[in-house]
């Protein structure tokens, strides 16, 4: 018994420094932890930066006004659990505990040794966020003053109000132009492979994009502009020369005339405009590098013209049906009435079987179907015809044949020129 006391005395007295030690190591740096977490925390109070980056991360205008008491708990949280975490592991190695401590050694050394890049990122981000927002609002309020925002609601690029402005566009094109390699530098300072080569290898892509994304908006502002001014310039000459009266002389009513609240004049404006920007489009989206969907606009753009065009022939066709119909029943002709609407039918049919095969729709079905009418009615009038001549003319036809029968019984032809002198009526 003697000896069992004995050994656990000794033990004591051999851990018992140690544990002491461990605690004292625990209390030192959770004092110290709390002290330096407390520091951070009001110098990021009294700085101000953690309310700007929170203001600039939930896109406020006005940095300070947003709520960074989040951003200030974060980082005086990880500020105060690292050095914890340096306290846990010397308390550890103090009661010579190698294998806790060896891996959280581990552990610790790999986020000390990743610390300096990550602060290097951090004051890379902070930085470029930093000037590209002084370079959005410069940009901004050099192109308000320069009266961009009104040439952009003359233009009808903004509508004003709570819509965003020419100006602000344009101040979001130059802050992505100035983030996206900052972005890029400071995965490269995070020194990871496997997230930087990526990401960077994309925001690159990006970049190099930028100057044809420009060039393609800025064409697309262009059409946009020259296709409105176009568009007015075509529906004011239309309707100066009666254009929107026309549908009423097709015999349409004034109701029908207009397409909602648009005249038929204002309908082809926006045609106009609609084909130039359909134009634009698709070279915009060659300059950006987009072929096979600019092809893909270009084979719409082809078949919308030719439904359009076909649109126009049934339209004429219509048009010619009316004046055909009409000049008919003023005739005076017997059975006008039944004729001006065969006569209209046949005429709309005709521009529906030319607008549909102008439109490429089903060709060989408009082939058959004006094809097998045709030779049905040039059938049905050869057999009448026959029928006709074979009622009619009984009786040419046996004269004819009674003076072939006679010529071939008299070669000299005496008798068969006696016969035709006594036949009544009948001539050499």
């Amino acid at each position: 018994m003697e000896d069992v006391w004995n050994e656990i005395t000794q033990s004591f007295e051999q851990y018992a420094p140690l544990v002491i030690g461990a605690l004292i190591i625990l209390l030192v740096g959770w004092l110290v932890a709390w002290l330096v977490s407390a520091v951070v925390r009001n110098l990021l109070h009294r700085t101000s930066i953690d309310n700007r980056v929170a203001g600039w991360l939930s896109g406020g205008e006005d940095g300070g006004a947003a709520d960074g008491g989040g951003v200030e708990r974060g980082i005086s949280s990880g500020v105060f659990w690292l050095i914890i975490l340096v306290a846990v592991i010397s308390a550890l190695e103090t009661l010579e505990l190698e294998t806790v401590t060896q891996p959280l050694n581990d552990v610790l050394t790999s986020i000390l040794g990743f610390l300096p890049n990550l602060i290097a990122a951090g004051i890379i981000l902070v930085v470029g966020w930093f000037v590209a927002t002084v370079l959005r609002r410069i940009v901004e309020n050099v192109a308000s003053s320069f009266g961009v925002d009104r040439a952009g609601e003359r233009a009808g690029l903004t509508a004003g109000g709570q819509a965003p402005r020419l100006s602000n566009v344009i101040g979001l094109a130059v802050f992505a132009l100035v983030l996206i390699p900052t972005i890029t530098a400071a995965l490269n300072a995070l020194e990871l492979p496997a997230v930087a080569g990526p990401t960077s290898a994309m925001l690159d892509d990006i970049l190099s994009m930028l100057p044809n994304i420009f060039a393609a908006a800025f064409l697309l502002v262009i059409a946009y502009i020259v296709a409105r001014v176009l568009s007015q310039i075509v529906g004011t000459l239309l309707a100066g020369v009666g254009f929107d009266t026309l549908p009423q002389r097709m015999g349409a009513s004034p109701q029908q005339a207009t397409v909602g609240a648009s005249t038929p004049s204002q309908l082809v404006g926006y045609l106009v405009l609609v084909g130039i920007m359909f134009v634009a489009t698709m070279e915009a989206l060659r300059i950006i590098g987009f072929v096979l969907l600019a092809d893909l606009v270009l084979d719409f753009l082809v078949f919308a013209g030719q439904v359009l065009f076909g649109v126009v022939i049934i339209g004429i066709g219509f048009f010619l049906a009316g004046l055909a119909a009409r000049a008919i029943r003023t005739s005076g002709a017997s059975q006008a009435e039944l004729l001006s609407t065969v006569a209209r039918v046949a005429i709309i049919v005709f521009a529906f079987a030319v607008g549909m095969s102008q439109m490429g729709i089903a060709d060989e079905i408009v082939l058959l179907a004006f094809a097998l009418p045709l030779a049905a009615v040039a059938l049905g009038a050869a057999i009448a015809l026959g029928i006709a001549f074979g009622m009619g003319g009984r009786e040419v036809a046996s004269q004819e044949l009674r003076t072939v029968r006679d010529a071939v019984r008299s070669p000299d032809g005496s008798d068969g020129a006696a016969t035709r002198a006594e036949r009544p009526g009948a001539t050499r």
